[in-house]
C-alpha cells in the first residue's frame, strides 16, 4: 500500500464512517506514526520463514550449510542466503529506533528513502562481516569438530563482553549524525550513518555471532542471542516496553476521530475539519488555519 502524506483536499481521505475511522485511515496512522513499519516487518517475515524451514520436513537438512553436524555441506550459495536472512533478522530489529529517528530527521517526501539508504550501508557492512565470520568458524569446526567450535566461540563471546571496547562500541550503536535535507547529500549522510551504525554494530556483536554460526543459525540460539542484544542495548524492560508502545500505537490507530474545541465539519483541512478560531504565535499563522478577527 503506497503511503502519501497528509492532504489538504478531505476527498483524499478515507470518509469518517461510525464511531471510529476505518481501516484505511487506522493503517495510514499507523505507517505516518510509525515510519519503521515495513523494517520490522522485513524482520518478521525473514523470522517466520527460518522457523519454517527449521520445523519443516527437510528439517536440518535444509540448513546443512551451517549445521555442521549434517552429513553433506549445502553449496555456498545456499549458505550466503542463510547468512543474510539471519542478518536481516537479527540486526534489524535493534536498529529500529535509529531507523525512526532517521525518518524523523529527514523530510516527509523522502522518508522511505532516508531509511533505505541508512539500511543499505548497514546491513553492507554486516554481510561483509558474517561472511567473513562463517569462513572463520567453518575453518575451525573442520579442524576441532562442532561441539569445542560452540565451547570456543562461547569463551570468546563471555570475555569480549567484559571488554571496555565492547562497552565503547556499544555506545557507537546509538550514534545520530546531522542529515541533509534533500539532494544527494542527504543520501551520503544517510549512508554514510549506516555505515558508521554498522561498524559499531560489528565491534559490539562479533563474538556474539561467533556462536550463532558455530550453532549452525540454529532459531533458538538465534533468538536468546537477539534478546541479549535487545536488553544489553535497551535495558531488561525493553521487551514490556515494546509491547507497551506497539499496544498504544494500535489503540490510538483505531480510536475514534475526536473533533477539537471550536471546530466543525468542513470540506478542507485534516480529517474534513477546520477551525473556528484558533490563536496565531509570533512565527506565524499555519496555510491550514484562519486568522481569528480582531474585534474593533
Amino acid at each position: 500500500m503506497s503511503i502519501s502524506p497528509p492532504s489538504r483536499r478531505a476527498d483524499d481521505l478515507p470518509p469518517l464512517r461510525g464511531p471510529g475511522p476505518g481501516l484505511q485511515l487506522a493503517l495510514q496512522r499507523i505507517a505516518w506514526r510509525t515510519p519503521e513499519w515495513w523494517a520490522a516487518a522485513v524482520a518478521l517475515a525473514v523470522w517466520v520463514a527460518l522457523i519454517a524451514v527449521d520445523l519443516g520436513p527437510a528439517g536440518p537438512a535444509a540448513l546443512a550449510g551451517h549445521q555442521h553436524h549434517a552429513v553433506s555441506p549445502a553449496p555456498a550459495s545456499d549458505s550466503l542466503v542463510i547468512e543474510v536472512c539471519c542478518v536481516f533478522g537479527m540486526m534489524l530489529p535493534v536498529v529500529l529506533p535509529t531507523l525512526r529517528r532517521v525518518a524523523f530527521a529527514s523530510l516527509w517526501a523522502r522518508r522511505n528513502r532516508a531509511m533505505a539508504m541508512f539500511v543499505t550501508g548497514y546491513l553492507a557492512i554486516w554481510i561483509a562481516a558474517s561472511v567473513a565470520i562463517g569462513g572463520v568458524i567453518d575453518g575451525i569446526t573442520g579442524t576441532t569438530g562442532p561441539l569445542a567450535s560452540v565451547g570456543l566461540a562461547g569463551v570468546v563471546a563471555i570475555g569480549w563482553q567484559l571488554t571496555a571496547k565492547k562497552r565503547k562500541a556499544l555506545r557507537g550503536c546509538h550514534l545520530m549524525l546531522p542529515l541533509a535535507p534533500s539532494g544527494w547529500g542527504a543520501d551520503r549522510d544517510c549512508l554514510a550513518l549506516g555505515v558508521a551504525v554498522g561498524r559499531s554494530c560489528v565491534l559490539n556483536c562479533w563474538a556474539l555471532m561467533t556462536v550463532v554460526f558455530a550453532a549452525g543459525h540454529h532459531p533458538v540460539v538465534m533468538l536468546g542471542v537477539l534478546g541479549l542484544m535487545v536488553i544489553e542495548r535497551f535495558g531488561r524492560n525493553a521487551f514490556g516496553d515494546a509491547a507497551s508502545a506497539i499496544a498504544a500505537e494500535i489503540r490510538f490507530a483505531f480510536s475514534p476521530a475526536r473533533i477539537p474545541t471550536g471546530a466543525r465539519r468542513s470540506s478542507r483541512g485534516p480529517l474534513g475539519l477546520v477551525a473556528r478560531s484558533v490563536s496565531v504565535d509570533r512565527i506565524g499563522r499555519s496555510p491550514r488555519w484562519r486568522r481569528p478577527r480582531q474585534r474593533p
